[in-house]
């Protein structure tokens, strides 16, 4: 039986049919997977929430298209290891690239024409502009977005879209057009040097010293921070200094879950393009930029303030 509910048709769901979690078909068994989604109460002031629905659990699928676009995330992350690597844990990295994919097929079920996958991930710098883009956008307008982590005000447990992104309404077609109009702009747009905000703190990474990050213009690259000099080679201060820190830094700093010597460790590694953690007298004198005085100007490439690393590089390779 079909219902209408605000423009959008859905059908009930009989015979261990599961609704597709992405495009919202129904999805007839057997299932290769199957994901349980959970709602905590009703979306909507107005709306009342009966006790059934306040706990609910929903199981969704995968239809035979949408499956085809997790298997395509996969083989993206595997043409593109440096990206998959940058984004972590393999099943979040799929999650980001089939949330992107999904973007283009609801942007397509909508009648609207889309660069081929195969253009919008031909090297990493398109692979993470499509992730940037697209990937919010394409989770949110899943059917499952939907019943979790509370359900819409038009969720019926139970039913499923009686066409492939039906449930896709006014404001998300909007933002999916928009989404995917701002990746095109990005594609076009050559990245340039960009030095850290012009706000009064020290003009490099607080860590590395490099002035500039190469990055696209609207990107967000800088993360402002605070540190205490002390804890990074520095002399003994109760004041914490502002300043920026860059991709680079800023991910070490997180992977160390703090800015100090871990932290520089990191970074340089990462710099300098070595697998094993350095020992303790490898450590002895290394100084942030940031902690240097005077402060030199910061430098072209990062960690240049420490001087010649090429005998650094030659003893934490070989074990020298």
């Amino acid at each position: 039986m079909s219902q209408q509910l605000d423009a959008l048709v859905t059908v009930d769901l009989d015979g261990g049919a599961l609704a597709c979690l992405s495009c919202g078909v129904a999805v007839a068994p057997p299932h290769a997977a199957v994901v349980p989604f959970y709602a905590s109460g009703r979306m909507g002031a107005f709306q009342p929430v009966t006790q059934a629905e306040h706990f609910t659990t929903e199981r969704m699928a995968r239809c035979r298209a949408c499956a085809a676009n997790e298997q395509r995330a996969e083989q993206v992350l595997a043409a593109h290891p440096a990206v998959a690597h940058s984004i972590g844990g393999h099943s979040v990295a799929v999650h980001r690239v089939s949330g992107a994919l999904d973007a283009l097929a609801a942007l397509y079920a909508a009648g609207h024409r889309t660069l081929s996958v195969d253009a919008l991930t031909q090297d990493d710098r398109s692979v993470r502009l499509l992730l940037h883009h697209l990937t919010p956008v394409g989770v949110a307008a899943r059917w499952s977005g939907r019943f979790t982590p509370v359900l819409d005000r038009t969720a019926a447990p139970g039913t499923a879209s009686a066409h492939p992104w039906g449930h896709v309404d006014a404001a998300l077609a909007s933002a999916l057009r928009d989404a995917y109009a701002a990746l095109l702009r990005a594609r076009v747009t050559t990245p340039r040097p960009i030095p850290p905000p012009a706000d009064g703190s020290p003009r490099g990474c607080l860590l590395c010293g490099v002035a500039t990050v190469t990055a696209l213009p609207s990107a967000q690259v800088w993360t402002a921070v605070k540190v205490t000099t002390a804890a990074l080679g520095g002399q003994p201060s109760p004041d914490r200094l502002p300043g920026h820190l860059c991709p680079t830094c800023a991910r070490a700093a997180d992977e160390a879950g703090g800015i100090g010597p871990t932290a520089m460790e990191r970074s340089l590694m990462d710099h300098l393009g070595v697998g094993r953690s350095m020992a303790a007298t490898d450590l002895v004198g290394m100084v942030a930029w940031c902690a240097l005085r005077p402060t030199p100007e910061p430098s072209a490439a990062p960690w240049e303030h420490l001087g010649d690393l090429r005998a650094l590089v030659d003893s934490l390779r070989f074990g020298a």
